[in-house]
């Protein structure tokens, strides 16, 4: 896991607010963990190495959730993801509340 850093630049944080939000999925044997690897320690990119199942937070491919429950349970499932690791003596240091944040104002839309 590499360490997020949120834009510290004025311009730069102006801008960031019209960047796109992209996921990226891959499947096996398919070059994943080389483009983990290049893409980590990108400034404003978090990386996910390994098996990561989306589905879980939803019934359907319509079903719609609260984005302020999914981040919660998210957060609740992936605790490790935001905290110290001493066995690895890695800390992401990432401001849970403002990535929470940042995550429910992703766009206007409220879903239900």
């Amino acid at each position: 896991m590499q360490h997020v850093k949120f834009m510290k630049n004025k311009k730069l944080k102006q801008k960031s607010n019209k960047f796109k939000i992209v996921l990226i999925v891959t499947t096996g044997r398919t070059g994943s963990d080389y483009l983990n690897s290049c893409l980590d320690n990108v400034e404003g990119l978090m990386t996910f190495c390994g098996k990561f199942n989306y589905h879980q937070y939803f019934t359907n491919s319509n079903h719609k959730i609260d984005k302020t429950l999914l981040i919660n349970r998210f957060i609740k499932k992936y605790h490790f993801l935001f905290s110290y690791n001493r066995e690895e003596d890695i800390d992401t240091k990432i401001n849970v509340k403002k990535f929470k944040n940042k995550f429910i104002n992703l766009n206007n839309k409220k879903y239900e």
